[in-house]
Parts: structure tokens; sequence; C-alpha cells
């Protein structure tokens, strides 16, 4: 009897192991998805994980040279031994909670599901957007691949699209968005490299750690911008960059509940400003309060009069 409820407990407690997806890093691998060998023991259970079994909890652990270095999940506490990393604290819970869900989460979710069959699902999305992404974060900001190896690159707002995949030689590469979990239903598990299911104004990463902090078309949908500002300039090291493309002079939206002007390039004050460019918002052949947009990348004419749509790039370094 005694037998055959131990061996009942034992397979209760697998199928639990088995029924949801641990992310993790570990430097150089940037494995999606570990082995529960490769974890040390979880701070949430205090138990040593079964070898080669994923985790029962939708969590992550960033494990940098064999170190834990950043734990996010929803309602759950951060490890005191991740020196620098927020605390977890009911505030920064409920923040992430309201990101999670609402009516801007179902906007984003609506918004990326038409993305995903319009790419032709997982694989489809993963061929059309590597180069674009590639091209977006080195050619764009006058940059090389090359100036991303062995770097720590944090993509705050990625989406689902695997924005850093063509960083294939990169340490490590995450991307953080509060709906992240909901990326899994549209393909994240395959790609390589991670997600963090956080809030942009409690980063669970320690103090100067990114080499590179992107963020592409994403300010204008958080919630909390002064604390974003703030937790993007902590987590960046000295010496390393944040790369910002932005739009702004937009109305709002259930998605973009930010609008911003050409005046927030200013508000990052502990980083220095090398690079500034203003576009014109690219429409196929529109026309903005009379400026006809024809291709991307057209300079924003400043001498026409109107409150219209922009594109605003700026590239910084932490000092």
């Amino acid at each position: 009897m005694l037998y055959a409820v131990g061996i009942l407990c034992i397979f209760f407690l697998l199928s639990n192991l088995l029924s949801a997806h641990h992310f993790h890093l570990e430097g150089l691998g940037n494995s999606a998805a570990a082995t529960a060998s490769q974890c040390p023991p979880c701070v949430d259970c205090n138990t040593t994980i079964p070898t080669r079994v994923t985790h029962t909890h939708t969590h992550t652990h960033v494990v940098d040279n064999g170190n834990v270095i950043g734990v996010a999940a929803p309602a759950m506490p951060l490890p005191v031994a991740a020196p620098g990393v927020n605390t977890g604290k009911p505030e920064e819970k409920n923040l992430l909670e309201q990101e999670a869900s609402g009516v801007k989460a179902e906007c984003e979710m609506k918004y990326w599901d038409k993305m995903f069959a319009d790419d032709g699902g997982a694989e489809g999305m993963r061929a059309k957007r590597m180069k674009e992404y590639e091209k977006m974060m080195t050619t764009k900001f006058s940059l090389d691949k090359s100036d991303f190896d062995d770097k720590r690159i944090l993509d705050i707002g990625p989406g689902p699209r695997g924005s850093l995949e063509w960083a294939d030689n990169a340490r490590v590469r995450v991307g953080l968005d509060p709906i992240a979990e909901r990326y899994m239903d549209i393909g994240i598990v395959e790609q390589d490299m991670s997600y963090v299911m956080a809030s942009s104004s409690a980063i669970p990463f320690p103090s100067n750690y990114f080499d590179f902090v992107v963020t592409l078309n994403a300010l204008d949908h958080v919630e909390e911008m002064e604390s974003t500002i703030l937790e993007i300039q902590r987590v960046i090291r000295p010496g390393g960059m944040f790369l910002m493309l932005v739009d702004v002079q937009h109305p709002y939206t259930p998605c973009e509940p930010q609008r911003l002007e050409w005046e927030f390039a200013d508000k990052f004050t502990q980083l220095r400003n090398v690079e500034e460019k203003h576009y014109e918002k690219y429409c196929n052949g529109c026309t903005r309060e009379g400026v006809i947009v024809t291709k991307p990348n057209q300079p924003f004419d400043h001498n026409v009069a109107g409150d219209r749509y922009g594109v605003l790039q700026v590239k910084y370094v932490k000092d």
C-alpha cells in the first residue's frame, strides 16, 4: 500500500514539474529552456530541482557564469542572494499584474496575434524579422554586429519576434516584457534568446549589468515612465549604451498610454546623448500635416507647422 502511494506521489510530482516551462540563461549558452541539472536550487521552492525535469513554476532564473543574477515572475519574491536586484515588493508585483492584464495587455496581444498570422507562424516570424532587427540595432545606430560580441543585451518591450536572435555571439540576450508568458503560445520557447516577464519600472537585474539596453517603439507603451527611465539608467554598466527608437507626438491609444515629445530625449540625465535623429513617421506615401512621407527614415521637417507623428532615435553612453 505504502509502495503504491509512493509511486503515485512521484507520478504527481513529475507531472507537475513537467507542466510548465522554465526559462534559463547561462552566459554564452543563451538557452531558452534548460535541463534542471543546469539550475541552482530554486529560491521559491527551497529545494533542488530534479535532474533533467523542467520546473513547475513559470519564472526565470537568469544565470551568468554559474551565479543567479536575476529572477522574474508574477507575484513571486526575488532572491535575497542577488545583490542589486529589485526586491519584489508588493507594489512592484501589483504593477506587473496590472501591466500583464486588462485592456492594454489585450490590445498588445491582439496586435501580436495578427503579426504572428501575417508572418506565417513562429518560423516565418523568425525568418522574416532577424535581419530586420539586426539592421535596426546596428546600422541604424552606426554600430556593427561585432560590437555586440560577448556582450549582455537587454531589449525592453521586444514583443515575441526574437528581436535578439541575430546577436548569436552575445553573452546574454534577454527580452523583458510584462506579457512575455503569453508569448509562449506564439513561439518564443524555440527562440535563441530568453524572456523575462517583468515591468520596465522594476527591472529584476543588478545595477551596472548590461552592456546594451535597447528599446524599439516600446517606451510609449509603458505604464510608469519615470521609474522606467531610472531603471534603464541603473542597469547599464559604465561604458555601456542605451539605444532608443520611439514614436512621439501621437494620440493616446489603449496600447500606447504615453504621449512623448521630442524633448523626451533629455529625460535620461545619467546618460550622455551621443547621436540623436528625428524622422517622419513612415506611412507608405501618406500625407501628415502637409508632409508627404514617401519612404522610411525620412528626416523630420521641423519647419513645417503642425503637431504630427514623428520618430525619435537616440544613442546614449553611460560614462
